[in-house]
């Protein structure tokens, strides 16, 4: 049996696909465009063959021998005009650098599972340098202003300007070349790239260029960075404004093609507007919004509605005075955390103006097994039923391949007349994860679906316990935010366990299986971090010695745990940045930025993209949390030892700072997996299975 090419009916104007068997033993995939047949393919994947594709190149995609017939002719078609994929901090958290092979996987991904509106940011590093060379600035003073390859997000948000700049000149060039890559596959699939618009950042350096210019500072102690790397905002009303607005997208097109009319403008995000006079955001909205449309006439403004989460200051009046003073329909609101507060109800339904109801999941990729699939499932149901109501998202930080199928499961709701309800999903997930024929595999995801993927996750900064800095005060710890126990995931374990020997060798149970038991060692660690506090509570060393012992022993087996799978592999972040080098300097450039990003990251944002990975465990948390029970040990071994906090902390400042700046990771970290998968789970089953019935 084979696939027959699709047939493509682009006159429908609803986005649909129909399988149906052919003669010859093929399968017949009809839809009005080649992103909607590519929808209908991957519903014949999931559903009939049983198969999930992750986004990550690494993850083999399982062989089918015989492809299954449809039967019955089955058709969908789609309840939401727009699906919205990535974010901002994404080319941060993940992408800054990928390279074709990682792209092309995640193209594909998206294709997949219908996503219309990519977010497009690869390669407007070209466009900024063409653009403001035009108006007087040098090329190297362009490249001095922007961030280091992964805080580049931040500079495009208008956040931070120079921070670990300039940019290098061949990344620029990279990217670029990639970036075209990208656009041309997405387009061709039939996707709408939403591409960036000039939002008024400009270089400080404009000041000298154009001193009578209405400029005005902007993200001046964005998050704790000093006023050095603070951003300044051309005001619209400038004539100079709407100049470069039209240089911009002229720039855009000729770099990128005409192939969308979506464009991200973000001016205020997490910043101070000049003036928070509800007059002025109106006047300045309007006035943006015409310079893009005299740029292009077909053009609509994508808004990330996180400012209004974010900021309390955009009280409704101020958010109506921005939102309405662009035309209905020439705008669109991503409501951007909406598992969590729907803004859409806080600011009476946006105004009627068209919003994407999104599901975050993760910031800065924090590894929790989390995804409250359950609260999605109510809360959308809801949404569209709402008039302007315009369709579906994910504006995850980073890719986060630990709870896939949440990200999965908002996705295809888009393409389901009545949603599907997550027990019933999940089940059919399961199928995919090895549980075609094996009971145990199904029995470990129902329970997953029970206590993880339901109402209750919060998917808001959460952390393994040994990520935390070690403090006195044990109760201010962020990774208290789990909402299942550890006898819980023990359970999930547990059935996992039970799987068939033929089961153990797939990759995606190898996976799952390390995933929670990865979880299970961390959610345990709290147990006896707490023994530990009490025992130093109490004065009791005998206690404190031997749940101190266990607590590093954990820290440890989750590191090599870890080691097995490429996903929680320190070394697989820090190569793919050495490789974009092409001198020794270039690769150390590149890796500083990797490393501080996830750790020491700049301003007052400490460990905000912390997570999860092999050689990090080992070198960078655990090494705190030794330094700091050995003070208390001290202490309990001699009262009149005192734990001097300060001192520790600055001890760990230094710690934090030279792991961040150092450049030996392709020495040290490993970037591909190592062991026995299996013999190390059952391994270190056995060994907690002692310990959870002690």
């Amino acid at each position: 049996m084979k696939l027959k090419n699709s047939l493509i009916n682009n006159n429908a104007k609803i986005d649909s696909f129909t399988l149906s068997d052919g003669d010859n033993s093929t399968v017949i995939i009809e839809a009005n465009s080649p992103l909607s047949a590519t929808v209908g393919f991957n519903h014949y994947l999931k559903y009939y063959c049983n198969i999930t594709i992750s986004w990550d190149v690494d993850v083999v995609v399982p062989k089918v021998k015989i492809l299954p017939k449809i039967g019955k002719k089955f058709s969908k078609k789609t309840t939401a005009k727009n699906r919205f994929f990535l974010n901002y901090c994404t080319y941060g958290y993940t992408l800054p650098y990928w390279k074709w092979r990682e792209w092309e996987r995640l193209i594909d991904w998206m294709a997949l599972n219908g996503v219309n509106m990519p977010l497009a940011m690869t390669g407007l590093e070209k466009v900024m340098i063409d653009t403001f060379t035009e108006y007087g600035l040098k090329k190297n003073e362009v490249l001095k202003w922007f961030s280091s390859p992964a805080h580049l997000p931040w500079f495009y948000m208008s956040n931070i300007d120079f921070w670990q700049g300039p940019l290098p000149e061949e990344y620029v060039n990279q990217q670029f070349e990639l970036g075209q890559k990208i656009i041309k596959r997405e387009a061709a699939l039939g996707m709408k790239p939403v591409m960036m618009a000039f939002n008024g950042h400009v270089p400080r350096e404009f000041f000298k260029l154009y001193p009578n210019a209405n400029i005005k500072k902007l993200g001046f102690g964005w998050s704790g960075f000093k006023h050095q790397y603070g951003t300044y905002f051309l005001n619209p009303e400038d004539k100079l404004f709407a100049k470069i607005q039209k240089s911009f997208i002229k720039n855009l097109k000729k770099n990128f093609g005409d192939v969308s009319h979506y464009y991200g403008l973000d001016p205020f995000n997490e910043v101070t507007p000049p003036s928070w006079n509800p007059e002025y955001l109106a006047k300045v909205g309007k006035q943006i919004y015409q310079t893009l449309e005299a740029a292009d006439k077909d053009a609509v403004w994508v808004q990330m509605g996180w400012l209004f989460y974010h900021n309390h200051n955009w009280t409704n009046e101020r958010t109506k005075a921005l939102l309405t003073s662009v035309p209905i329909g020439r705008m669109i609101v991503l409501d951007y955390f909406a598992e969590n507060v729907e803004i859409w109800k806080k600011r009476e339904q946006f105004y009627n103006v068209p919003f994407v109801w999104c599901y975050l999941g993760n910031f800065g990729s924090n590894a929790k097994l989390v995804g409250p699939i359950r609260r999605v499932y109510e809360r959308l149901k809801k949404s569209r039923e709402l008039p302007n109501f315009n369709g579906v998202g994910s504006t995850l930080e980073a890719l986060d391949f630990i709870n896939q199928p949440a990200y999965e499961y908002v996705l295809e709701q888009a393409w389901n007349d009545k949603l599907v309800a997550p027990k019933e999903w999940v089940k059919q997930y399961a199928m995919t994860r090895g549980g075609v024929n094996d009971v145990a595999v199904i029995k470990a995801w129902e329970l997953m679906q029970k206590y993880v993927y339901n109402h209750d996750g919060n998917t808001h900064h959460a952390r393994n316990v040994y990520i935390s800095r070690p403090r006195l005060d044990f109760k201010k710890h962020g990774y208290q935010r789990y909402n299942y126990t550890d006898k819980q995931l023990f359970e999930i374990w547990t059935e996992f366990m039970k799987a068939k020997n033929s089961t153990k060798q797939m990759s995606q149970y190898q996976f799952d299986v390390v995933n929670v038991a990865r979880e299970f060692l961390a959610n345990y660690a709290i147990k006896i971090n707490k023994n530990i506090h009490d025992a130093y509570k109490s004065r009791d060393l005998v206690k404190f010695e031997k749940n101190k012992k266990l607590f590093i022993e954990i820290a440890l087996d989750q590191d090599n745990l870890m080691k097995t799978r490429d996903e929680f592999l320190i070394g697989k972040w820090i190569h793919f940045a050495r490789r974009f080098g092409t001198t020794v300097d270039q690769k150390d450039y590149y890796e500083r930025s990797a490393r501080t990003l996830l750790t020491t990251w700049g301003g007052g944002l400490l460990e905000y993209a912390n997570r999860d990975s092999a050689g990090l465990m080992r070198d960078y948390y655990l090494p705190r949390w030794e330094l700091f029970l050995v003070e208390l040990e001290k202490n309990l071994k001699d009262p009149s030892y005192k734990v001097d906090m300060k001192k520790i902390n600055s001890q760990f400042h230094r710690h934090e700072q030279a792991w961040a700046n150092s450049t030996d990771g392709t020495e040290k970290y490993i970037a591909r997996p190592v062991g026995d998968v299996n013999q190390i789970v059952k391994d270190l089953y056995e060994k907690y299975c002692k310990l959870m019935k002690n």
